[in-house]
C-alpha cells in the first residue's frame, strides 16, 4: 500500500479579473470626460480554511471584488489615470475589510481620444478609440505598509516599426542556425513595459507617462530625417529603458518585454521577383521574445523582473 503523502497550502489569493469599467464625468459647461478600464483585483487574507476545510466564513467574495471596482469608479470626483484609480481600489479594500492583508490591482486603460471637427475644435463628448496601445498601472498595497504602496505605470501593445536603420550581425552560428546576417532589415515590435515609481513620494502620473512614452519612441526611431542605427533589438531595448528612467526623476526601474515581429524577405528569383529590400512576408508567429529590466544606479538592485518581485 502506497504511503500517504502530506501536502501543505503555502500560498493563496483570490479576486476578479477582466472587470470592464467605463466612467463618464459630465461638467456643467457640456464638456464630458470618459475613461474605460479593464481591472484585475487579487486579495490576500487569512482564509486558508476555505481551501483546506471548505469553511467560507469571513470570505470576501470575488463578486465583491468586481463590485468594488464599480463603487470606487463612482466615488472618483475628478477624471484620473489608471494609477489613481488602482490606488483608490486598494485603499478601499484595506479600509473596508479588516481580514484583507494585501491587495494587488492591475488596470489597463482604453485610449478613447476626443475627436475634433474640421475646424480643429475638440468635440465635447465625441471620442475615437485608438488601438492597440493601452496605458496601465499596477499597484500592490499591504496593510502593514498602508502608506507606502508599490506603484507601477505601464504601456501595453505599443506597436512600433522602422523600415531601415536596423541589422543583426556577429551572433553565434551552429547546426541549428539558419538566420543570415544583415545590416538592412525591418525592425518591428510591440512594447509592453512596467516602470516602478519611488515609494513614499507624490508623483505626477500623467506627466510621467507622457515623458516615458516620448523617451522610448525617441530612442527607437531616432531623429526624423536620419534615424538611429539598431545593431539588435536588445541594444535598442536597453537604450529605451535608460531613456525612460532618465525622463522622470521619480522612476526607479523599468521592465521591458519586446517581441521581435518578423518581416521575412520575399525572394522568388525563379519568378522574376528577386528581393531588393522591398517586399516582405509579414508574420506574427513564431516571434522572438526579448526581456530586460533597467534600474537607476542610485537604487539597490532587486530581482528581475521587478513587477514579479512586488507581487503578493
Amino acid at each position: 500500500m502506497a504511503s500517504k503523502i502530506g501536502a501543505t497550502l503555502t500560498n493563496h489569493r483570490h479576486g476578479k479579473t477582466r472587470v470592464r469599467v467605463a466612467r463618464v464625468w459630465r461638467a456643467n459647461d457640456g464638456k464630458q470626460e470618459m475613461r474605460e478600464w479593464t481591472v484585475e483585483v487579487l486579495i490576500a487574507s487569512p482564509m486558508e480554511r476555505a481551501f483546506t476545510e471548505g469553511d467560507n466564513s469571513g470570505m470576501t467574495t470575488t463578486d465583491t471584488c468586481k463590485n468594488m471596482c464599480f463603487r470606487v469608479a463612482k466615488q472618483l470626483a475628478e477624471p484620473c489615470g489608471p494609477e489613481v484609480y488602482a490606488l483608490s481600489i486598494g485603499e478601499n479594500f484595506l479600509k473596508s475589510f479588516p481580514l484583507v492583508t494585501a491587495v494587488q490591482v492591475e488596470v489597463f486603460e482604453v485610449d478613447w481620444q476626443r475627436v475634433a471637427s474640421e475646424s480643429a475644435v475638440p468635440h465635447n463628448h465625441g471620442f475615437m478609440r485608438v488601438e492597440p496601445a493601452r496605458r496601465g498601472a499596477y499597484v500592490l498595497m499591504k496593510r502593514r505598509e498602508e502608506n507606502r504602496p508599490v506603484v507601477f505605470g505601464a504601456i501595453d501593445g505599443l506597436t512600433v516599426l522602422k523600415t531601415t536603420q536596423s541589422g543583426f550581425e556577429g551572433f553565434r552560428r551552429c547546426d541549428s542556425t539558419a538566420l543570415p546576417e544583415t545590416r538592412e532589415r525591418l525592425l518591428g515590435t510591440s512594447v509592453t513595459a512596467y516602470w516602478r515609481y519611488e515609494q513614499g513620494k507624490r508623483h505626477d502620473f500623467d506627466a510621467a507617462y507622457t515623458r516615458v512614452l516620448a523617451a522610448m519612441k525617441s530612442q527607437f526611431y531616432g531623429p526624423p530625417k536620419s534615424g538611429t542605427y539598431s545593431p539588435s533589438l536588445q541594444f535598442t531595448m536597453y537604450q529605451m529603458g535608460k531613456a525612460a528612467i532618465s525622463s522622470y526623476p521619480g522612476l526607479e526601474s523599468i521592465e521591458l518585454n519586446l517581441p521581435n515581429i518578423h518581416f521575412i524577405p520575399y525572394n522568388m528569383p525563379a519568378l522574376g521577383m528577386p528581393f531588393r529590400d522591398d517586399v516582405y512576408m509579414a508574420t506574427s508567429e513564431p516571434h522572438g521574445t526579448i526581456q530586460c529590466t533597467v534600474t537607476r544606479d542610485t537604487v539597490a538592485k532587486e530581482p528581475s523582473p521587478v513587477r514579479i518581485a512586488a507581487k503578493l
